[in-house]
């Protein structure tokens, strides 16, 4: 029996650091990438998420910023422009 509750200890270490990991660099992806344009007047540097917090914050909302940074990386590449760019070239 207590082997048994170790590995399920293990697996639940597992899956903790990945959710960690895949949150919060999913969660800083966006939020790098957002930031700046719903704010286009403020400098940029004052938009960089730290991965830290965005790794614990990651932890509950890892199941909206994982669907979230796939459609920004979409929107990225594809080279669609978003409104508030539009709206910064004229």
């Amino acid at each position: 029996m207590k082997k048994l509750f170790k590995n399920f200890l293990k697996i639940a270490l597992v899956i903790l650091v990945i959710n960690l990991a895949l949150g919060g660099v999913t969660l800083q992806y966006t939020l790098n990438y957002w930031m700046p344009k719903i704010t286009p007047d403020t400098p940029t540097f004052k938009y960089h998420a730290e991965f830290l917090p965005c790794a614990v914050v990651g932890l509950f909302v890892g199941q909206f910023s994982v669907p979230a940074a796939a459609v920004t990386w979409l929107i990225e590449t594809s080279g669609h422009k978003t409104a508030v760019d539009k709206k910064a070239n004229q």
